[in-house]
């Protein structure tokens, strides 16, 4: 996941130089990556739940004692995946305010 946050980050290099060239403040390029990062999680978590609920008889087949509708099963994973993503996403949205206007509008 840091991965990916990473390499869109320095995708958007450019992008974030003229925002900041423009005035954006440090927290709004924070801000704008880490709601990126949470809306594609919230979207991967939903479709992952709802995979899962569709799938779940046949997983119970085989994993025995495994109860497929089990709320708190559900609720760790969303959790843990949320926190993941919070930090995955920390670095590359610090590095980007550290971004230079006039270094990233040359770059591209």
């Amino acid at each position: 996941m840091y991965s990916l946050v990473s390499y869109t980050v320095s995708r958007r290099t450019h992008e974030f130089g003229i925002r900041m060239a423009l005035g954006a403040q440090p927290k709004d390029v924070v801000s704008l990556v880490v709601r990126t990062t949470a809306r594609l999680t919230a979207s991967g978590i939903a479709i992952g739940v709802a995979a899962s609920l569709t799938l779940s008889s046949v997983i119970a087949r085989y994993i025995s004692g495994w109860n497929p509708k089990d709320p708190m099963g559900f609720v760790i994973v969303i959790v843990m995946l949320a926190i993941v993503a919070i930090l995955a996403c920390w670095l590359p949205a610090y590095r980007a305010t550290k971004i230079e206007p006039t270094v990233a509008l040359r770059q591209e």
